[in-house]
């Protein structure tokens, strides 16, 4: 198994007791690398509930014989296990397959983006209501058109 790197690590569970500050801290001394930001999220499934992490360096240190070691072990095997120091949590690191990229945007924009597609939906969904309407009304025609001529 190869895996692609990209400066970004995926953890498919993380404790709520981690903070975003506290992982970045940890990831950051351990690894002699900057993180730009984590991104949590929330599941819920057949298996149970919980967060994933997804955490994005901005640079990854290949000066730092630790950070090599992760990321050469999680390229070859696919992931790599870390238990964090004083405490019984452990947590697998493994590649981000599908990165989020940085964004520019303002909430302010992210918004109005929200606005305007809710509306475009909205009118997209009043159109496929009235080509609904059409096709049935079509399909009558044809069935009246089809007893007229039988008979």
């Amino acid at each position: 198994m190869t895996t692609t790197w990209n400066n970004s690590l995926f953890i498919p569970a993380i404790d709520f007791n981690i903070t975003k500050n506290g992982l970045k801290d940890y990831l950051e001394t351990l690894l002699n690398s900057k993180v730009s930001r984590i991104d949590f999220v929330s599941f819920n499934n057949d298996k149970g509930t919980g967060r994933r992490a997804f955490v994005h360096f901005s640079h990854w240190s290949d000066s730092n014989k630790y950070a090599r070691e992760i990321r050469d072990k999680i390229q070859s095997v696919g992931f790599y296990n870390i238990s964090l120091p004083n405490s019984h949590i452990h947590l697998r690191l493994m590649v981000n397959k599908n990165p989020v990229p940085e964004t520019e945007v303002t909430i302010q924009q992210v918004a109005s983006n929200m606005d305007f597609m809710a509306e475009k939906i909205r009118l997209q969904e009043e159109e496929i209501i009235g080509l609904k309407q059409l096709i049935e009304n079509m399909r009558y025609m044809m069935q009246q058109n089809s007893s007229v001529v039988m008979n």
